[in-house]
């Protein structure tokens, strides 16, 4: 008889690897864990008695249908199917980004106009004047990205998409799109 479980199989193959047994050990921990918490959300929905349109709607709609056990052991797979799914697309796309440039200048005229970050923290090295105002040396100062990105000087047409601008590095300080400073995305 097999276990719905794949983490038993992979105990019982590996229990001499004490590095892999503590793995074991914590998953099987959690798991339970999660599906206490799936048992009491099923229970909880039985007595509403109210059909929701959702996966574990589904699940519990079925006349005949899989026991709380099974149903339990299917969203927990669902759960978890996503994330690797999702991160495993997510490589496969940097991987092809990385090897087309000019894709890549969409993703950076992307960014540019619709920055992740608001702004970033830096601090003046020296006394600086900018259009009038001076910033003492040692001060904190908070360049904002949407700013800096949606000026006329630096990008022509700044609210217009334009992948070809970055064809070209942009001008230093320019280009701020991840918090570390201007980047040259063609690298």
């Amino acid at each position: 008889m097999y276990s719905q479980d794949p983490n038993i199989f992979f105990a019982k193959k590996f229990k001499r690897y004490s590095i892999l047994n503590a793995c074991t050990s914590h998953t099987r921990r959690a798991r339970k864990k999660l599906a206490q918490i799936l048992a009491q959300i099923i229970s909880t929905r039985r007595n509403m008695k109210q059909d929701r349109n959702d996966l574990l709607g589904l699940f519990m709609s079925e006349k005949a249908g899989p026991t709380d056990e099974q149903i339990i052991d299917n969203i927990i797979g669902v759960i978890f199917a996503a994330r690797d799914t999702t991160a495993t697309v997510l490589t496969w796309i940097v991987k092809y980004l990385g090897e087309n440039p000019h894709i890549l200048e969409a993703v950076a005229e992307t960014l540019r106009i619709a920055s992740i970050s608001s702004f970033t923290s830096r601090e003046a090295i020296e006394d600086v004047e900018i259009q009038g105002y001076l910033i003492p040396e040692g001060w904190k100062v908070l360049p904002l990205f949407r700013n800096i990105h949606h000026r006329p000087d630096n990008f022509k047409e700044p609210e217009k998409f334009d992948p070809s601008r970055f064809e070209v590095p942009p001008k230093p300080n320019t280009f701020m799109h991840l918090a570390m400073g201007s980047m040259d995305v063609r690298q």
